[in-house]
Formats: C-alpha cells, sequence, structure tokens
C-alpha cells in the first residue's frame, strides 16, 4: 500500500492521507483534501477503456463514472495493471434477503438497461453467450467428482451433473444467434454482476449500481436470469412469489428466462469457489451436507418450472 500511494502521488499527483484495501486490487483512500475515493486496478486495458467510453457518453444519476487524477489522466499504468478512480459512495450495501431491497435493485438494473440502450462506442467487446459460459461451468462440476466421491456425495454429483446437462441443453436449444444478434444491432448492455454487494444504498435512500468491470453488449435476458438466481433462495424458492416479481417481464422471453433459472450455474459457482479456498474435511462434510438440503428445494423448483413450460 505504501508502494501504490507513492505510485498515485508521483503518476496521478494524488495525495492519499489514508488507504484501506477491500478486496485484491481495490482500495478505498482518504486525500490530504479530505476526499473520499476508491481505486481500483484492473488487468485489461481494453475494459477499462470500454468502461470510460461507456461512461462518457452516458449521465446516469445513479452511476458514478470515473473521475480524473489530479494530474488530469483518467487512466494510470503501474504494476502491471491499469488504475481508475471513482468516487466513494457513503452507505449500505442491499441485502436480497429484504423484500426492498430486491425490489429497488431490479428497478435500478431495469432503469440502467433503458437508460444505455443504443449507447454507441468503439469496438465494444462482446461476451460469450451465457450457455457457453455455463458450459464452461459444468466442466468445472466434472473435475470436482473425485472430492464428492471421497466425502460420500457421489449421489448429490450425479443429481447435480445429470439436471445441470439436461436444464443447459434445453436453454442451448433456443435461437441465440439471433437473440445475441439482435441485442448487438439495438446496442443493448448489461451489467453482468448484478449481485447485491454491486448495489449501494446512499445516505440519502438512493441505490446506485456499482463495479462495471464486466459491462457488456449482450440481451438483458442475462442480468434478470442472474437477479432471479441470486433472489430465489431468500424467497424459499417459491416460484409464484417470483414471477410476481417480474410480471412485467415480456411474455415472449419468459421461457428462456424461466428455463436459464432452472439451470445451476450459481449453485456450480459457489461449489467451485469454495473448493479453491483448500477446506479441511470438516468443512467439505459441513458444506456439502448443507448443498444437499438446498439441492432438494432446488429440485422442486425445476420440475415446477418444467411443468408450467410444458
Amino acid at each position: 500500500m505504501d508502494r501504490l500511494s507513492s505510485f498515485l502521488r508521483s503518476e496521478g499527483t494524488l495525495s492519499v492521507r489514508s488507504m484501506k484495501r477491500l478486496k485484491p486490487f481495490v482500495f478505498y483512500i482518504e486525500t490530504e483534501e479530505q476526499e473520499s475515493y476508491i481505486v481500483k486496478g484492473n488487468q485489461s486495458f481494453s475494459f477499462v477503456r470500454q468502461q470510460q467510453q461507456f461512461f462518457e457518453k452516458l449521465d446516469i444519476p445513479f452511476v458514478y463514472n470515473y473521475v480524473p487524477f489530479t494530474n488530469n489522466q483518467i487512466i494510470l499504468q503501474g504494476f502491471g495493471l491499469y488504475w481508475t478512480l471513482i468516487p466513494y459512495i457513503d452507505g449500505d450495501l442491499l441485502h436480497f434477503e429484504q423484500e426492498q431491497d430486491r425490489e429497488d435493485a431490479l428497478g435500478v438494473v431495469r432503469e440502467f438497461h433503458q437508460l444505455t440502450t443504443g449507447c454507441q462506442i468503439e469496438q465494444p467487446l462482446l461476451k460469450l453467450p451465457l450457455y457457453i459460459k455455463w458450459g464452461h461451468r459444468l466442466q468445472k462440476l466434472q473435475q470436482t467428482k473425485g472430492i464428492m466421491k471421497k466425502y460420500g456425495f457421489k449421489q448429490l454429483y450425479d443429481d447435480v451433473f445429470s439436471v445441470s446437462q439436461e436444464r443447459l441443453a434445453s436453454f442451448a436449444s433456443y435461437d441465440w444467434g439471433e437473440i445475441e444478434k439482435v441485442s448487438v444491432q439495438n446496442w443493448q448492455w448489461i451489467h453482468g454482476d448484478v449481485a447485491a454487494h454491486n448495489f449501494i444504498r446512499d445516505r440519502n435512500g438512493d441505490v446506485h449500481l456499482i463495479d462495471f468491470d464486466l459491462v457488456s453488449l449482450a440481451p438483458h435476458l442475462y442480468d434478470y436470469i442472474q437477479l432471479g438466481q441470486r433472489f430465489l433462495p431468500y424467497l424459499d424458492w417459491d416460484l409464484e412469489h417470483l414471477l410476481r416479481s417480474f410480471s412485467w417481464l415480456d411474455q415472449s422471453v419468459q421461457p428462456i428466462w424461466l428455463t436459464g433459472l432452472t439451470i445451476p450455474s450459481d449453485f456450480i459457482r459457489e461449489w467451485w469457489n469454495f473448493t479453491l479456498r483448500q477446506p479441511t474435511e470438516a468443512q467439505y462434510v459441513a458444506y456439502l451436507q448443507q448443498l444437499e438440503k438446498e439441492w432438494e428445494k432446488r429440485l422442486q423448483f425445476v420440475e415446477q418450472v418444467k411443468d408450467m413450460l410444458t
């Protein structure tokens, strides 16, 4: 942090009074002028440049743009990273177990989609279609088969894998070439990571959307699938409750959205991330026992959706 503070002073003429690490390459800083910022390092210049162009084209009240360093540079290069400065928002993260927070997050994402559609920038970055990304995630699940078998959860693995494979095939059967083509032609942007920690309610009660590292041209449906997946555990997998929250969703895309919700991609993501922490044997067993309980509710939801769609 001392090296970073010196770097910001020498390369950005930014006088840092204090600094706190929030996560790798993300720091909260206070300047000598008593201003607060988030300083973030990114490994990809193309991603940072896209965000810069994106922000320059827009003026959205609940989105904080990059601000220049004291020497008027927007991007600093150092330590193999590209550094940017964003005003700090004093507030609290949303929590999706609270209905009001879910409603506010959904409202902000819908407004973000409306305000950014049509925003044209040079050489926009495109994401892989979601079904391909989830196919890669399924391969990660396969890599953990031995772990589940070792601790007596082979049946859980078999169930998760077979359901994922079957539902992914159903999801991939939609005409994604046309869906993706339309989203690019209409310049539809998604946030790409609509987790609760990327929404902040400030001291005035206004909700802000943060962290645009994954912003990209893609079908809006991708954000809504992710939000639905993140809401469901707090709705006790109640399909009717979820449908009420998304009642505005166009009927033509509702079957695609519902099919996407039945793919346990989030389940696999969290399990994979857990294995990377090098847990103990006791931690593995406790975690898998919890996954097994959650899986039963998820299976009931999947069957409900399949019945509705048929």
